[in-house]
């Protein structure tokens, strides 16, 4: 498996429009505007040919596209940019002339991302108005440059890499980044009061293959005009790469949620056995299932510490996910998936104590499926790390049978970026997973902390099962103040270096808790 380049597209995805830490990685949920909405103004120097616009156009073009060969446009990136250090390119951005309005009330505007550094694909951006698109150009003035890229940025053809949405999400009349697209599929969004944490993507194509994973490309954007009193923004995307190309349509819904709709074709080249649909870049270093592991001031540092899934049979699962010592790939099947999701569940400061990366403010995202889905499994990929900057987990929705070459594909399915999904298990949820060591040091302990959101915790039926080993000295017991039942549990993994773990909690009255799953490595 080739990690390296999922840390390099990941890692820097959208960070440049953000003021950041040290490590590069955002945390500020948008770039801040001094002028409000009722200073955009268009500006028709950034814009060029006009030509006719349909949704059957696109089809058409993605279906052409993939009788052709792949073709990729990196060479079209100019050299000074293409070479450029990262943290130079961070000092140039869009400036004055930026961000564009999309509708006449300027509720919803756009400001478009210059190729360069880590971003070598260069996109089209075209702005539809009905029937017509209006391509977005590059200009020289509308770019800021700081001291070390002077001089640095081409006056003429530079191409863009990708763009960003702002609206007024706060409600103080003034304008927020909400979303970006930029770099190979890649796409953020947040709600309300949120920061940038995990990422979407378009597609993943042979994840975890030894001949090494595929990431396809957006070739294309064409972004919808709003008309007055719309509620989100609409944007199609071309997406391409050796095995596949696609037409997307994405309906963009900021709020205290930010919805996306996505629905999708694919026209694939080839046969793909190995396709992930819905697919989530997200961070996880350490917290308490492997704090000892690490000297460091912080309790916790990841953009996500749990894998949710609400399976097709109407199960609630709860994977704690981490970091291990050697790439882990774990499979859950399923048919037809009620959702799943990377999420954040620990929403307080006291849990990380960071006070520049606040990942407490780090968005969920979860995937509702639209129509059935068939089997196929959630697979969740978790690989080693030693820095926070690198991108080490991966979720996604695997299909059981292949795409066929030159058979279209559909897919359909919403993204909630919020920042704690309010489709949510109704019985008792767990909130916490710690393992350590016992006092005689020959166990591990595990410590399980379910919030029992009214749940009686009297008359409950707690069950364990390891794939191998022994489970031993089973407790449950309330923690004070809180309405939270503590489980704690020891394991004897024998020789074993891997065991599945299994922690089912079954109240006599009302709906059955998570069922909390954790995969156990030497």
């Amino acid at each position: 498996m080739k990690i390296a380049r999922r840390h390099l597209v990941t890692g820097a995805a959208a960070a440049w429009a953000l003021a950041g830490t040290a490590a590069g990685w955002p945390r500020l949920v948008t770039q801040a505007f001094a002028k409000g909405r009722e200073h955009i103004t268009i500006n028709p120097e950034l814009y060029g040919e006009t030509v006719p616009f349909s949704a059957d156009r696109l089809r058409e073009l993605a279906q052409a596209l993939s009788k052709q060969d792949y073709k990729d446009r990196s060479s079209e990136v100019p050299a000074s940019l293409r070479d450029m250090d990262y943290p130079t390119f961070q000092q140039i951005r869009p400036w004055q002339k930026w961000p564009q309005p999309l509708g006449p009330d300027k509720l919803f505007s756009f400001d478009a991302l210059i190729t360069g550094s880590v971003f070598n694909q260069p996109v089209d951006i075209w702005i539809v108005d009905g029937d017509t698109a209006q391509k977005v150009v590059y200009d020289f003035d509308s770019f800021w440059v700081g001291e070390l890229a002077e001089g640095k940025l081409p006056k003429e053809n530079v191409p863009f890499s990708g763009f960003r949405l702002h609206t007024d999400l706060s409600g103080n009349d003034s304008i927020s980044e909400f979303a970006v697209f930029q770099g190979a599929s890649y796409y953020r969004a947040v709600g309300r009061g949120e920061t940038y944490g995990l990422s979407a993507r378009g597609l993943a194509i042979d994840t975890g293959v030894p001949t090494g994973e595929e990431f396809p490309v957006f070739r294309t954007f064409w972004i919808e005009k709003t008309k007055d009193g719309d509620s989100g923004v609409v944007v199609h995307a071309l997406l391409d790469s050796p095995s596949t190309t696609g037409i997307y349509r994405f309906i963009l819904s900021p709020g205290n949620a930010t919805f996306v709709d996505v629905e999708l074709t694919l026209f694939p080249r080839r046969t793909i056995k190995t396709i992930g649909f819905a697919p989530f870049s997200s961070m996880f270093l350490f917290s308490g299932v492997n704090r000892s592991e690490f000297n460091d001031y912080r309790d916790a540092v990841h953009d996500s510490d749990g894998l949710s899934i609400f399976t097709g049979g109407g199960e609630w699962l709860w994977r704690p996910i981490n970091n291990p010592g050697r790439l882990q790939i774990s499979a859950f099947v399923d048919e037809n998936p009620r959702g799943f999701g990377l999420v954040q569940r620990k929403r307080e400061f006291a849990d990380y104590e960071d006070a520049e990366a606040r990942y407490e403010l780090r968005t969920s995202a979860w995937v509702e499926p639209r129509g059935d889905w068939g089997k196929g499994s959630v697979v969740l990929f978790e690989i080693p790390t030693t820095k926070e900057w690198n991108d080490n987990i991966v979720a996604y929705w695997q299909p059981a049978n292949p795409l066929e070459a030159g058979q279209p594909f559909e897919i359909a399915y919403r993204i909630h970026w919020e920042d704690v999904p309010q489709v949510a298990s109704p019985g008792p949820q767990v909130i916490n997973t710690r393992i350590g060591r016992n006092l005689s040091d020959d166990r591990y302990l595990f410590v399980v902390d379910y919030l029992m959101r009214g749940t009686s915790m009297q008359n409950l039926e707690i069950r364990t099962s390891a794939s191998i080993g022994t489970v031993s000295n089973l407790v449950k017991y309330p923690v004070p103040v809180r309405d939270v039942l503590r489980i704690t549990f020891e394991l004897d993994p024998k020789d074993a270096d891997l065991v599945e773990i299994r922690l089912a909690l079954e109240p006599e009255d009302g709906p059955p808790g998570e069922r909390w799953l954790y995969r156990w490595t030497r």
